[in-house]
C-alpha cells in the first residue's frame, strides 16, 4: 500500500461528509500506535479541523522509557505520537503494589497472584506478560483512569465542537449513547488485562454523567498479532476470550476490587459488540505490526465515517438466521475478508467448559 493509494482510501472514507462522535481506548504499545494512526488519517482528511471534530482518545501504556512511540505507517514518512496523546501509567514496583493491594479487602486476591512474578523496581520494563502486574497497575492508577473517562464523555458531547464541525459542512450523527470503540491485542499483556476493568469503569462512569455508554471492542486475535512468547501470547488470549465473553453475557459476576474498598460492578454487559480480529490466509498476512496497525487504522474510520455500528449489528442479526458456513460475524466484516471459523455447538461447549474451568482453577 503506497502513500497515493491509502491517502485517496482515506479521503473517499472521509468524503461521506458524516462523522459520529466516538471515543477511541486503546492500551499498550500495539493499540496506542493504532490510536495514532487514526489520529494521523484525521489530520490527512480533514486538515486543521480534526482537532475540532468530537472524538476523544483514551490511550495508556505501561513503561515510560522502553517503547517505540514513533509510528511508521506505509507510504509515509515516521509520525512521532503528539505529546498527551498517550499517558504513561504511574510507575509502581511488585512490592509495592503487593503492599497496597494487601492493604485492603477488595484487592487481597490481587495482591496473592502478585506472589506468582518476581519483583520488579518499577514499571519502566512493561508488563513481561505478567497480567497481575498490569491489573494491579490499573487498580493503582484508577483515578488517572476515571479522570480520562470523564473528560472523553464531554468530549463527544461538545457542543462548540459539534457546531464547528456542522458550520464546515460535516453532518455529525446525534446517538442516544455515547459511542466506545476499544482496541485490544489479546495476545498481550497490557491491554487484555486492563481493559474489561477499563470498560467497566466507563459504564459507571457515564451513569454518573446520566448516560449510557456503549462499548464495541476489535479484538486482535494471535494471528493479526506478533510476540516472541508464542505460548504466552495464546495463553493470553484465550484467557481474554472467557473473561470477555462473561463481561457480556454475565456481567454480574465481573467485579473489579479498588485500594479505597469499594468494588466495582454493573448488571447490564460490560462489552455490547465483540469484533474478533485475526489473519488466516496470504491475502490478509502482513509482513509487520505497522502494515496491521494501518489496515485496522482504515477500518477505525469505518466506523467514525459512517453508521457503521448500527448497520453492523443489523447484518449481524441476518447472519445468525443461516448460517451454513459456520462463520459468525457481521456480513460486511466478512465480506472483506475478517472471518472465524468455529466447530459443532456440541464440541464449542466442551472445548468452553474445558477451558473456563482450567482458567478458574488457574486464577482463583
Amino acid at each position: 500500500m503506497n502513500q497515493e493509494i491509502l491517502t485517496q482510501l482515506i479521503q473517499a472514507l472521509c468524503n461521506t461528509k458524516i462523522f459520529m462522535p466516538l471515543i477511541l481506548i486503546a492500551h499498550g504499545t500495539h493499540g496506542t500506535k493504532w490510536l495514532a494512526t487514526i489520529r494521523f488519517f484525521l489530520h490527512v482528511a480533514y486538515g486543521e479541523l480534526a482537532e475540532n471534530l468530537p472524538i476523544a482518545f483514551i490511550g495508556f501504556d505501561s513503561a515510560a522509557n522502553t517503547k517505540n512511540h514513533v509510528v511508521t505507517i506505509p507510504g509515509f514518512q515516521p509520525y512521532q505520537i503528539p505529546p498527551g496523546l498517550i499517558r504513561i501509567f504511574e510507575p509502581f514496583g511488585v512490592d509495592s503494589l503487593k503492599q497496597s493491594c494487601g492493604a485492603t479487602k477488595a484487592t487481597q486476591p490481587l495482591a496473592r497472584r502478585l506472589d506468582q512474578i518476581p519483583a520488579k523496581d518499577s514499571s519502566s520494563d512493561g508488563c513481561c506478560q505478567y497480567r497481575n502486574f498490569s491489573s494491579s497497575l490499573w487498580t493503582a492508577n484508577l483515578q488517572q483512569m476515571r479522570k480520562g473517562w470523564e473528560t472523553a464523555i464531554k468530549a463527544t458531547r461538545d457542543a462548540e465542537k459539534i457546531a464547528t464541525c456542522r458550520a464546515a459542512g460535516l453532518t455529525i450523527l446525534e446517538t442516544p449513547t455515547v459511542e466506545a470503540l476499544h482496541f485490544v491485542n489479546i495476545a498481550g499483556t497490557t491491554a487484555q488485562s486492563v481493559d474489561i476493568p477499563d470498560s467497566l469503569l466507563g459504564k459507571i462512569v457515564a451513569h454518573e454523567h446520566g448516560v449510557n455508554l456503549t462499548n464495541s471492542v476489535l479484538m486482535i486475535l494471535p494471528s493479526a498479532s506478533s510476540a516472541v512468547n508464542r505460548i504466552a501470547m495464546r495463553r493470553n488470549a484465550a484467557a481474554y476470550l472467557l473473561e470477555a465473553a462473561m463481561a457480556k453475557v454475565q456481567p454480574s459476576s465481573v467485579s473489579v476490587g479498588c485500594l479505597d474498598n469499594s468494588m466495582l460492578r454493573s448488571d447490564e454487559p460490560i462489552y455490547d459488540h465483540l469484533y474478533p480480529i485475526g489473519s488466516i490466509n496470504g491475502y490478509q498476512a502482513t509482513t509487520n505490526q505497522d502494515e496491521v496497525t494501518c489496515r485496522l487504522g482504515v477500518l477505525a474510520l469505518l466506523f467514525l465515517t459512517t453508521n457503521f455500528m448500527p448497520w453492523a449489528d443489523q447484518e449481524f442479526a441476518n447472519t445468525l438466521r443461516n448460517q451454513q458456513d459456520k462463520r459468525f460475524g457481521a456480513l460486511i466484516c466478512r465480506n472483506i475478508g475478517w472471518t472465524r471459523h468455529f466447530t459443532s455447538p456440541e464440541i464449542r461447549r466442551q472445548v468452553m467448559k474445558a477451558a473456563a474451568i482450567n482458567h478458574l482453577r488457574q486464577n482463583i
